[in-house]
């Protein structure tokens, strides 16, 4: 049975007061005197209202951001120790890949290809600038704007350039710490 609200349909009704509400959450936060006689225990976050205690405190759980219980197998982390209990996973369904040289599983080839690179050493990626290799194509990326860069800093002592002014400060120190002198040079093209 649907009833008007101001003009609006209503589709949820209090069986205590009969008072309307267009959306389901609205009746559950509905405050009246039978229904917090029926559900007495109410989460003092969200203010809704629960019959037992023990389901209030179930509840309240959604709102704590702290979870020390962990499943070792897919990581998945609980507040409850019946819900931890109820967890059921199953690694194969879930990560059906597992790596041969550790227990790390994985639902993709190819992260799998790409962690195996952790044991193996493996660094596919070269960059063509430089004698560099990485293990990720997203480090070598990363690497090769170093060499789209302006060098602006030069080492007075053997020429090298450097991008940033903290960069020549450091490699400096190498032909500074005898002396302790420092000079800079900002090169200009």
């Amino acid at each position: 049975m649907t009833f008007s609200l101001h003009g609006a349909e209503s589709i949820f009704k209090c069986n205590a007061c009969q008072q309307g509400f267009r959306q389901s959450q609205d009746l559950l936060r509905h405050k009246c005197g039978q229904s917090s006689v029926e559900r007495p225990f109410q989460c003092n976050v969200c203010h809704k209202t629960y019959k037992r205690a023990s389901a209030l405190q179930k509840h309240q759980a959604a709102h704590c951001t702290e979870k020390p219980l962990r499943c070792t197998v897919c990581e998945r982390r609980f507040f409850s120790s019946s819900d931890f209990v109820q967890h059921r996973c199953d690694p194969a369904r879930d990560k059906p890949l597992k790596c041969p040289d550790c227990e790390k599983r994985f639902k993709y080839a190819s992260d799998l290809q790409r962690h195996r690179r952790v044991h193996t050493g493996e660094k596919p990626y070269k960059c063509p600038s430089c004698d560099k290799s990485f293990k990720q194509r997203e480090h070598l990326n990363k690497h090769q704007s170093v060499h789209n860069r302006e060098q602006h800093y030069k080492c007075l002592w053997c020429g090298e350039r450097f991008h940033e002014l903290g960069q020549l400060q450091e490699h400096s120190t190498q032909h500074t710490a005898d002396t302790g002198a420092f000079q800079v040079a900002a090169c200009l093209p």
